[in-house]
Order: structure tokens, then C-alpha cells, then sequence
């Protein structure tokens, strides 16, 4: 498997597959994913337009359709509800309950980031800048993306919890953050961007979490 797609989940699992073959430190393996990252995310300005065009050429009405489902279930309130069907899971099964509390921040501080950023930069959608269709209509603006931001803000919570779910839900969000291309709603400047604030939020609350405990103000055992 790519070596990048085991950054994605190492930020904090011991045994991943770079701590035990290269040896390499936490904090180096967060610190390689984020610059990655980062570097992408500087180089896909200059290719937001034949990248918008190409998802646009593969359209096809069966196509659309998966794309558009996709899109709907992978928003800030369907991970929203999902984390309150984890909750109450958890709750049932008497499973640790200490990262609940971070994720939640996580997503909701990182939405607001997202809210924010969207009104500050004020960035038109691809279907208003490029000669494409935009098969769903948005009031607001493009950068950053919420969907991406929201699914890929539960991927640390996935490998920290779910092991066994977590490649599920690192492709489902890939495909999530993709039909925000093809759908023409976002560049990939924008989906690339949401990945990092997702992923980076939810690795900082786990931090905190793992060096402060800050989940014994919420949770009382």
C-alpha cells in the first residue's frame, strides 16, 4: 500500500508500519505527513483548473447520482450524528470513553475555522469560474470545504477506536472529498486544505487529551 495512505494513521499508533520498518519518531511522522500535505496543497493551485475540467469530463447520469449521495452523507451534520451514534455505543458497551470529548472539538472547532476562512477569502465556486456545470447549487462560498474537513476530522478517531473500519472510512472520506471535485462545488485546493484543518484538529485535541486528560471535565466515572 502507498506509504502515504499509513502516514495517514500513524500519528499516533505505535505499531504502525514506518515506527516499526524506518523507525521513525511520532512527532517525525506527523511532521512528514503535514508538510506533504502542505506541498500539495501549494502545488494544487496551479492545477485547480484542469483537475475541475477532468472530473467534469467523466460525468455520467449514474455517475452523478453516486456522487451526489456521497456528497450528501459526508456533511458536518452526518458526522455530527454519526459521533452521537458512537456515543451512545460506547455508552452501551461500557468502551473508553475519553476521546469522545476531542473529536467533538474537533469537528467543531474546525467547522467554524472552515466557516469562518469561507467568508474571510470569499473564493467563488469552480461552476461560477470555470466552463463547467455545477450539479448542486451553493449560496456560500468555496474555500475551504466542509464536507472534506468533516470527514477526515473522525480518521484519527477511526484508528484509535474502529481498526478494523479505519481503511473504510479513509476511502469513504477520499471519495467524499472527490465528488466535491466532480460535482464542480470545490477546487482541489480547497478539499486538499480540508484535509489538513480535519486531520490536524482532531491530532491536536488527541494530544491535548493524551497529555492533559481534559476529557475528566466532561466525563465522570
Amino acid at each position: 500500500k502507498p506509504y502515504f495512505y499509513y502516514f495517514l494513521f500513524s500519528g499516533f499508533s505505535y505499531d504502525s508500519y514506518f515506527y516499526k520498518q524506518r523507525n521513525l519518531s511520532l512527532p517525525m511522522r506527523k511532521l512528514i505527513l503535514f508538510v506533504s500535505l502542505f506541498l500539495v496543497f501549494i502545488v494544487s493551485f496551479l492545477i485547480d483548473k484542469p483537475i475541475s475540467l477532468f472530473f467534469s469530463s467523466l460525468r455520467t447520469q449514474s455517475l452523478n447520482s453516486i456522487m451526489l449521495f456521497l456528497s450528501k452523507i459526508g456533511n458536518f451534520y452526518s458526522a455530527l450524528i454519526i459521533l452521537i451514534v458512537v456515543l451512545i455505543s460506547f455508552e452501551l458497551s461500557k468502551k473508553d470513553k475519553k476521546y469522545i470529548p476531542t473529536i467533538f472539538f474537533s469537528l467543531l472547532v474546525s467547522s467554524l475555522l472552515v466557516y469562518l476562512l469561507k467568508n474571510i477569502f470569499q473564493r467563488q465556486r469552480p461552476y461560477e469560474t470555470f466552463p463547467i456545470q455545477g450539479l448542486e447549487q451553493k449560496s456560500d462560498f468555496s474555500f475551504p470545504s466542509g464536507h472534506a474537513n468533516a470527514v477526515f476530522s473522525l480518521v484519527p478517531f477511526m484508528n484509535i477506536h474502529f481498526k478494523k473500519l479505519k481503511w473504510f472510512w479513509l476511502v469513504f472520506s477520499i471519495l467524499v472529498a472527490i465528488s466535491r471535485i466532480y460535482l464542480g462545488s470545490h477546487y482541489l485546493s480547497d478539499v486538499i486544505f480540508s484535509i489538513i484543518t480535519g486531520l490536524g484538529f482532531s491530532y491536536f485535541f488527541i494530544s491535548l487529551e493524551r497529555k492533559f486528560k481534559l476529557s475528566r471535565i466532561f466525563i465522570k466515572k
